[in-house]
């Protein structure tokens, strides 16, 4: 599948020269994108799949939130993303005082082919 191409460093398009849109180039590439804008994204929040996202409000940003519920959280929204295979690696990091979560994980495409994704 071919998406457009976004800027992970800007969260915008990545256009080339400042004109030009560019598309993925691979699948890994697109679905390593997809992850990456799925994981970010808060849920009832995008107008045609009210379901696409991270329950933020309803689930992590409450008092109390473990690591292991929002690793099984973000598990479970890559194993629910169309084209995710396997979770091959999975690693993340939950500051607690400061209420960071980073998740770095690896994931085989349906075709066999792995991503690593890293959501900051």
């Amino acid at each position: 599948m071919t998406d457009i191409k976004i800027n992970t460093q800007t969260n915008d398009l990545d256009l080339l020269n400042n004109t030009d849109i560019q598309l993925t180039s691979t699948l890994v590439e697109g679905l390593s994108q997809r992850l990456f804008i799925k994981l970010k994204m808060f849920i009832n929040n995008y107008f045609l799949d009210m379901d696409f996202g991270i329950p933020y409000y309803e689930q992590v940003f409450v008092k109390g939130t473990t690591k292991k519920l929002l690793d099984a959280i973000f598990k479970r929204a890559i194993y629910d993303t169309p084209d995710v295979g396997a979770i091959v690696n999975y690693r993340s990091e939950f500051d607690r005082i400061n209420r960071v979560y980073i998740p770095q994980f690896t994931v085989l495409s349906a075709e066999g082919n792995a991503a690593k994704v890293k959501v900051i």
